[in-house]
């Protein structure tokens, strides 16, 4: 007894060109499920993930803006589409997407810091790195935050420091070098804070740290040499 089979092949053909070109088709079939589901969540979603991995971020926007009215209890979609205004430097409207972010998921660590990012690039450095340790203690291990909170808590310590507040300026500044603890610059500014509340004998070991760190920084050099003028 002998009988005949049938079956169906089907091959997929591509054109062949340098590169990945996952994220073209990916675009072309999310692009015509729009055509039929304007408001579908994964189609906006992926589309404004496209355009945003391409540098395309004011045209990400609109489908991230679709994404999140569709879904709008999406803590992701929040935070991407604040990702995308970062991008596109539209701040206000970036901080006001990852605090909704953090409205729908108070434990979504990634919103919270992006939020502290742009609270930095705004000057609320109190802000920022308050956000920032939060991050820190949620997640120990995570470096960008704990790099991220050494430049902020540094720059506070500038801020206060042009503003006349020297022992807040010095606080900052040591709480910075947990962070920076190899930063020549650092160690000076807080040596010269110290050495403007009179405080010589704190300030000469930050000195000494930033000459190891950097034999040839000229600013803690010489005051180094001031401070161990005035000893002798």
């Amino acid at each position: 007894l002998a009988t005949d089979e049938m079956g169906h092949l089907w091959l997929q053909l591509l054109p062949v060109k340098d590169g990945d070109q996952r994220p073209i088709l990916q675009e072309a079939l999310m692009r015509r499920r729009l055509e039929k589901y304007p408001g579908d969540f994964t189609a906006n979603f992926t589309l404004g993930d496209v355009l945003l991995s391409r540098g395309d971020a004011g045209g990400a926007v609109p489908y991230f803006q679709l994404a999140s009215k569709a879904e709008p209890h999406s803590a992701l979609a929040a935070t991407e589409l604040g990702v995308a205004l970062v991008t596109a430097a539209r701040f206000p409207e970036a901080a006001r997407q990852f605090q909704r972010a953090l409205e729908l998921d108070p434990k979504f660590t990634d919103a919270r810091f992006d939020l502290a990012s742009v609270q930095a690039e705004n000057g609320d450095l109190q802000s920022a790195a308050s956000k920032f340790q939060q991050v820190i203690a949620e997640k120990p291990e995570h470096e960008k935050a704990r790099r991220h909170l050494g430049e902020v808590l540094y720059m506070w310590g500038d801020q206060l420091a042009k503003s006349g507040n020297v022992p807040d300026a010095a606080l900052r500044y040591r709480e910075a070098l947990a962070y920076r603890a190899s930063d020549a610059e650092l160690h000076t500014s807080l040596g010269m804070a110290l050495a403007r509340l009179g405080r010589f004998d704190e300030a000469q070991p930050e000195f000494e740290a930033a000459v190891q760190i950097d034999p040839n920084f000229q600013p803690a050099k010489k005051a180094l040499a001031a401070i161990q003028a005035r000893s002798r």
